[in-house]
């Protein structure tokens, strides 16, 4: 079954919201360790398959995570996994993406902030500006408020 310790909890499931109201196999949730407080990380469970993979590291905290599909991609996995994380090291927090159907990080973009996003803040809002000549730049939105984002690249 799933590779999950008994001594972890999950919450924050979401699936690709291409799948909302369908049958679906995927699943992204945040593990925390209820012993080791410093271990959070994030889960993928293929409930179909019965299986999982896991990403942590030390001292990262991630906040609920979000899958966003990858415009015209046909499977359920193909696209990215966005989360903050916050970094109790250096009290920072930076934008994690991931690609979705390895968890293996994909970039992180540290951007400062006023205060860091701590791994409680769910649902944190913060606007971010960078200048009009910023190449690659990435601009994150949320025109409903409800978990659904959009990336571009300019």
């Amino acid at each position: 079954m799933w590779n999950v310790p008994a001594d972890t909890t999950i919450e924050f499931p979401f699936v690709n919201p291409n799948y909302r109201g369908k049958p679906y196999c995927i699943v992204f949730l945040q593990a925390t360790n209820l012993v080791k407080r410093s271990a959070m990380g994030l889960l993928r469970l293929d409930l179909c398959r019965d299986t999982s993979i896991g990403w942590e590291d030390k001292n990262k905290h991630p906040v609920e995570p979000i899958f966003v599909p990858r415009p015209g991609g046909t499977e359920e996995d193909d696209g990215v996994v966005l989360s903050n994380v916050f970094d109790s090291a250096d009290n920072t927090t930076a934008l994690y993406i991931w690609d979705a159907r390895n968890l293996e990080v994909v970039t992180v973009v540290e951007t400062p902030l006023p205060s860091p996003l701590l791994s409680t803040d769910s649902g944190s809002r913060v606007s971010i500006r960078m200048p009009k000549d910023s190449a690659n730049q990435i601009v994150i939105s949320s025109p409903n408020c409800y978990n659904s984002f959009v990336l571009c690249t300019k």
